[in-house]
């Protein structure tokens, strides 16, 4: 969330994509993480279809958003023109 919030600051489109493209990465590795942990039996069957099921959903979400910024002209506040 840290780095996505940095992104934003940034104040262009592109920045921000470049942040949430690395948030999708780091869902994907929290979901192997999990995998791993329930391999040796760490954590329980629920607890890991239960994390397994937010992180997709939060994967989808950041897909969701990037879909939306990439659709949209306007690229920030940093790339504005005065007129």
């Amino acid at each position: 969330m840290s780095n996505i919030a940095e992104g934003f600051k940034r104040g262009g489109t592109k920045e921000l994509l470049h942040v949430l493209c690395i948030a999708q990465g780091s869902t994907a590795e929290v979901r192997s993480l999990v995998c791993v942990a329930a391999d040796p039996l760490y954590i329980d069957k629920e607890t890991c279809a239960a994390l397994h099921t937010k992180t997709v959903a939060i994967a989808q979400q950041i897909a969701g958003l990037i879909r939306y910024l990439q659709a949209d002209p306007y690229q920030g506040p940093r790339h504005k023109t005065e007129r």
